[in-house]
């Protein structure tokens, strides 16, 4: 499938912060703080970073596994999840500032009343267009995630075909026969034998397990796949394998992919587009080959110094860039912003960095 310039997800402002403890032990988790991107229709869209970055909570996030604390990710421009954070957070300040005017019948606290009373209503109205009601469960159906783990992420208890038609019987069809062929038709897509229906999980290597939860993925024919850290948990001769079928069932059943990992030559090879996270924040958005050939944000580039080659002359001159995140000397005057820096290409930076940024790109054209 070619890519197209249609937005089919859009995520805005998404927040994933997690709670725990008490009192003065209360602790928040910001895994997800505040990022935006678009995927378009037909692309891989690779997500990188180091393992605890957040990559594996966006998608999670993305999917509803996990309800967003904060911002809106839409679907073909429809709301399918988010978080009141931000809308709450106004509220608190707007019911402070109402107990310090001293006449609650004034002007001024009528108008406190007002936004209060409008930030309720808000905040109900995201609330229940977070229900699962049937347009959003729906559209959530479009979307499938292949887990990290190819053993966890399977019941040991059920055979493959229990397992791969779940999503079909959860959908209402309840015809044994037509699940029996969309299990069958669907195995030999991945590379298995319909005669694999009736195994267990335990019975399967690693990359059979890992086509399995690609089947039980694609079975229900979603519009977007979230394959998160996919090859991860094989073995290197698997990996090729399993990235070569994913390359080809994007072609042949016309998906888009957001592709999570930390494995940057394999994220280049796949991708179309890149964006680079770092704890809790996406740092530089590019094209495939424009974020390998011109890498900005510090970050980006101590990642790209850390792929090995097969070239031990490289190998014995190669230079590892060291990422220091206080470099960047951030303050209330230095504050960063995601922008877009050159035509397809958004980094993270402040002020003073865009500078720096925009003279880079010009050296590198230059060279």
């Amino acid at each position: 499938m070619a890519r197209s310039e249609k937005v089919l997800l859009d995520v805005r402002n998404l927040k994933q912060h997690f709670k725990s403890g008490r009192g003065k032990n209360k602790m928040v988790v910001k895994a997800v703080d505040g990022i935006s991107f678009q995927i378009h229709e037909g692309e891989v869209f690779g997500l990188v970073g180091e393992s605890g970055c957040g990559k594996t909570t966006t998608g999670r996030s993305i999917i509803r596994l996990y309800d967003p604390t904060d911002g809106d990710v839409l679907f073909r421009g429809q709301r399918i999840g988010g978080g009141t954070e931000a809308f709450e957070l106004d509220l608190k300040e707007l019911k402070k500032s109402l107990k310090t005017v001293q006449d609650k019948d004034s002007d001024e606290a009528n108008q406190y009343k007002e936004k209060i009373s409008e930030l309720r209503v808000l905040i109900g109205e995201i609330k229940k267009d977070n229900a699962y009601k049937g347009e959003t469960v729906e559209t959530l159906k479009k979307i499938q995630m292949i887990f990290q783990d190819p053993i966890s992420s399977l019941n040991p208890r059920m055979t493959v075909r229990e397992i791969i038609a779940e999503g079909l019987i959860i959908g209402g069809e309840k015809d044994n026969k037509v699940i029996d062929e969309k299990v069958f038709d669907i195995l030999k897509i991945v590379g298995l034998q319909p005669e694999h229906a009736h195994r267990y999980p335990h019975e399967f290597s690693g990359g059979q397990r890992q086509r399995i939860g690609v089947a039980r993925a694609l079975i229900v024919e979603p519009e977007l796949l979230i394959a998160d850290e996919p090859i991860s948990a094989l073995d290197v001769s698997i990996q090729a394998q399993v990235i070569n079928l994913l390359r080809d069932l994007q072609a042949k059943l016309n998906l888009t992919i957001l592709f999570i990992a930390h494995d940057l030559s394999v994220v280049k090879y796949f991708s179309d587009r890149i964006a680079v996270m770092y704890f809790g924040h996406i740092v530089e958005v590019a094209e495939s080959d424009l974020l390998f050939k011109n890498p900005l944000h510090p970050y980006t580039r101590s990642l790209l110094s850390a792929i090995p080659l097969p070239d031990p002359d490289y190998e014995r001159t190669r230079i590892r860039f060291d990422y220091d995140p206080r470099t960047h000397q951030y303050g209330p005057d230095n504050m960063p912003e995601f922008i877009e820096i050159e035509k397809g290409h958004f980094v993270l930076a402040s002020p003073k960095e865009i500078a720096e940024y925009e003279e880079m790109i010009k050296e590198n054209k230059k060279a």
